[in-house]
Order: structure tokens, then sequence, then C-alpha cells
């Protein structure tokens, strides 16, 4: 007796492959999502063909990065939510991933979870959250951006920023005062 081989979806390439996200791919996401990720997802002007088609033998982008850059396609209110699905895939990754890897994907995340503030109570405090957790990278992540670029500013700490913002909205003056000394002492 013979047993018919199930078929195998067909392989996916591009960055999609090249860092396993296929099942996440077609798993996780439904078929409007990934229509509208290849869509959207236009690098450097493009036509998105490296995104699950072409084959991409190296990269220097970790895949948090990878993940973070492609979220952040999905930056408009009525996209957010797929912007934010991308980012928990990029989630598992985050703990291995370089600082200033983690550091920009937690810029993205609050760009995006906070645009849900007014349909979703819980988005400020895990915007709060993730701007804390940000907050205890900031030091090193300052150092190393001064190493790579030492002729050039700081670019701006979106979370420090966000964070500020929001305790001022609150009236906390008092942790206001204590996020904003952490601010100086730790970006500049």
């Amino acid at each position: 007796m013979f047993f018919k081989k199930k078929p195998q979806p067909p392989k996916i390439g591009g960055y999609i492959g090249y860092y396993n996200l296929g099942d996440w791919w077609r798993n996780t996401l439904d078929e409007a999502e990934r229509q509208e990720i290849l869509e959207r997802f236009r690098p450097l002007g493009g036509d998105g063909d490296d995104l699950i088609d072409n084959q991409i033998l190296s990269t220097d982008r970790h895949r948090v990065q990878f993940l973070y850059e492609l979220a952040s396609w999905f930056t408009r209110s009525d996209r957010v939510s797929l912007g934010l699905k991308i980012l928990q895939e990029a989630e598992a990754g985050l703990e291995s991933a370089p600082l200033i890897v983690q550091h920009f994907y937690y810029s993205t995340y609050i760009e995006l979870r906070y645009k849900q503030r007014k349909e979703d109570p819980s988005a400020i405090d895990d915007v709060k959250q993730i701007c804390y957790r940000s907050m205890t990278i900031a030091p090193k992540v300052a150092a190393e951006f001064l190493k790579l670029y030492p002729n050039q500013d700081l670019p701006r700490h979106v979370c420090f920023n966000q964070l500020i913002v929001l305790l001022k909205k609150e009236g906390n003056s008092e942790e206001l005062g204590r996020v904003e000394q952490e601010y100086g002492r730790a970006w500049s």
C-alpha cells in the first residue's frame, strides 16, 4: 500500500524565508493581512519582491529589526493592529537582540500602541510599561550610539519623550521630575 504524501505548501523565500518566518506568515496572518503587507511593503521604492519571493543570501539586519521595520509600514490608525501583530512576533527574540535593536523595537511599539489609546484604555499603561523598560537600557544604548556616530548628537528618545508627555497629562509631578532627571542622565 502506498501512502500519498501530504502536499507541502510552496517554500517561502525573501526575508520571510530568510528569517524562518514561513510558519508565522502562513498560520498567524490571515490572507487579507498577508495581502495588505505585500501591497504596502515597498522598501526604498522597490516592488516588495524581497519579502517572500526572492532569495536572500545574507543580511546584517537582526530578525527583530526586520520585523519592527516591517511593522513601521502600518502606523496609520486603521492599520495599527497589523503592525502590532507583526511586533508580537518580534517580541520572542527581543531579549537576544542587540540593545540598539531593542531600543528601536520599543520606539516602534510605542508609536503604534499609543494610537490605540482611545479605543483601548489599557494602551496607555502598556505604553508606560514599555517606556520604563526602554529607560533601563537607555544609558547603554546612548553609549553605543556615540560609539557608532561619534560626531553626532543622540537622536530623540521616543520612549522618554512619550513618558514625559503622559506624566504631565496625569499631573504626576514627582514621577515627572524623576523621569526628566533620568532622561538627562541617561541620554546625553
